[in-house]
């Protein structure tokens, strides 16, 4: 098994070409659309590989074994801190074993080691591989940013108008 480090921005964009194409299929065998199937989505993330990947933000990890591809992670990186946030695997290439996930995982963590990596963190979800893997867990706070639009107000205006309300009133149809 090899693993490989994305270097500059021209193979972090390779690697993320190649984790799409396997996220997209996977997904979309199982009749859901993919986080890759948004094109906004996607323009974010290739700008933030072009942004970050040079600061070191940034890193795409490709496992193989044999030549054939087992998986491909996308790492957000910080002060010896790689947060796991989204992968690509290839399924279908070992008939009693069908894990390319936790073989590309495991073999991830020990190349991050050796590199030097201080803390692996798999980001939100209760996946069963991140309980199997995992040593512990720790609350995280999510901040939502919008642009300020008139829905947007409208909708905040309506939100704070309802939990002013009596309780009675908030659920009008209620059972009583």
């Amino acid at each position: 098994i090899k693993c490989e480090l994305s270097r500059d921005v021209a193979e972090a964009e390779a690697f993320m070409a190649e984790l799409m194409v396997l996220h997209q299929e996977n997904w979309v065998a199982r009749g859901q659309p993919g986080v890759f199937a948004n094109p906004r989505f996607v323009d974010f993330h290739r700008r933030l590989i072009r942004d970050l990947h040079e600061r070191g933000g940034v890193r795409l990890l490709r496992v193989r074994a044999g030549g054939q591809t087992i998986g491909l992670l996308y790492l957000l990186m910080r002060d010896g801190i790689v947060s796991f946030y989204q992968s690509g695997y290839q399924f279908g290439l070992e008939v009693r074993h069908e894990i390319p996930g936790l073989v590309a995982i495991a073999a991830a963590l020990e190349c991050l080691r050796e590199q030097g990596c201080a803390s692996f963190e798999f980001l939100a979800g209760r996946q069963q591989y991140k309980s199997e893997l995992g040593l512990g867990c720790r609350e995280r706070s999510w901040l939502v940013l919008q642009r300020p639009r008139l829905a947007l107000r409208v909708e905040r205006a309506v939100r704070q108008w309802r939990r002013r309300l009596p309780e009675r009133w908030r659920r009008p149809f209620a059972a009583g």
